[in-house]
C-alpha cells in the first residue's frame, strides 16, 4: 500500500467541481479563488503530516500544482498535460508514503475517493476531451448520475444501480431533452468504472 494523499489533492482540486477546459478556470484574475480552494484541500488531506518531514512534500505538491495551473493558463489544457501531471503527482505521493502512513484518512478511503473521482469528474473530463459533450458545458447531471451509480455499486445494491441509471436516462430525455451520445455512454462508463473499482477494492 502507498499514500494517495498528495495525488488526491491534485486530482480532486483540478477535476472535482471544475472544468479544466473552461475559460473561467484559466482566468488569471480569478485564480486566487482556486488557489485558496487548493491550499485548503491539501491541508484537509495532509494536515496531520505538517509537523513532520511530510511538510516538505506538501509544500512541493502545492508548488507543483501551481506550476501546472500556470502552464495551463499559458498553453491551455491538453490530455498530455493533464495525464502527465497526474502521473507526476502519483509518483510524488508514492515517494511521500513513509511520511503519510499515519494519515487519518485510511488507505481504503483514499482508494474509494480515487475511484469516485475516476467514475464521476474524470469521466466528464474524458467526455469533453473526446467531443462527447461541449468543452465549456457543465456535466452536473452526468457526474451526479455516475456518483450515485458508484455509491450503490460499491455497496452491492445492484437494483439501485439499475434504477439510478434508468431514472437519470429518463431525466435527460424528458427534462433536458437531450439526444447526444453521452446520454447512454455516461451510465455505461459509470457502471463499468464502478464495477472495476469494486473488484480493485
Amino acid at each position: 500500500m502507498f499514500s494517495l494523499n498528495l495525488f488526491l489533492g491534485h486530482f480532486i482540486g483540478e477535476h472535482a467541481f471544475s472544468n479544466v477546459y473552461s475559460e473561467s478556470f484559466t482566468n488569471k484574475k480569478g485564480y486566487y479563488k482556486h488557489l485558496i480552494w487548493i491550499v485548503l484541500l491539501f491541508l484537509a488531506l495532509t494536515f496531520d503530516s505538517l509537523l513532520s518531514v511530510g511538510a516538505v512534500f506538501i509544500i512541493a505538491a502545492l508548488l507543483m500544482h501551481v506550476g501546472v495551473d500556470l502552464l495551463r493558463m499559458k498553453k491551455k489544457s491538453s490530455p498530455l498535460l493533464e495525464l502527465a501531471s497526474l502521473a507526476a503527482f502519483l509518483l510524488l505521493s508514492i515517494a511521500s508514503t513513509s511520511f503519510m502512513k499515519e494519515s487519518y484518512i485510511s488507505w481504503e478511503f483514499q482508494l474509494y475517493l480515487c475511484g469516485m473521482m475516476i467514475s464521476t469528474s474524470f469521466g466528464s473530463y474524458l467526455f469533453r476531451t473526446f467531443g462527447l459533450i461541449d468543452r465549456e458545458k457543465k456535466d452536473t447531471t452526468g457526474a451526479t448520475e455516475r456518483l450515485v451509480i458508484f455509491i450503490f455499486m460499491l455497496s452491492h445494491q445492484y437494483l439501485w444501480v439499475f434504477l439510478s441509471a434508468l431514472i437519470a436516462l429518463g431525466y435527460k430525455l424528458m427534462i433536458e431533452k437531450r439526444k447526444d451520445k453521452e446520454l447512454l455512454l455516461s451510465p455505461v462508463y459509470g457502471i463499468l468504472t464502478s464495477l472495476i473499482w469494486m473488484f480493485i477494492m
